[in-house]
């Protein structure tokens, strides 16, 4: 069983392996438009995953990351053309 962790501002934390490409992708753009990777992150995120709708059930939560995940390498992709 994972732990959850809380910060002081009561959100909780996310832990997730990335390729290193994606991190380095992650890390450049974040730079470049001078915020930090985490700010970075939920920012992508805020614009990818919908708020509207009640707790999705675990497979279409499992979705909505992988398009989450797709978005951000092909936004990447874009960046480095």
């Amino acid at each position: 069983m994972k732990k959850e962790i809380k910060n002081a501002v009561g959100r909780k934390q996310l832990n997730i392996d990335l390729p290193p490409e994606l991190r380095r992708r992650i890390k450049a753009d974040a730079a470049l438009n001078d915020v930090t990777m985490k700010n970075y992150v939920i920012s992508v995120l805020e614009k990818t995953v919908p708020n509207s709708r009640p707790t999705a059930p675990v497979p279409e939560v499992i979705s909505l990351a992988e398009q989450a995940k797709l978005k951000v390498l092909k936004y990447g992709q874009k960046k480095s053309v």
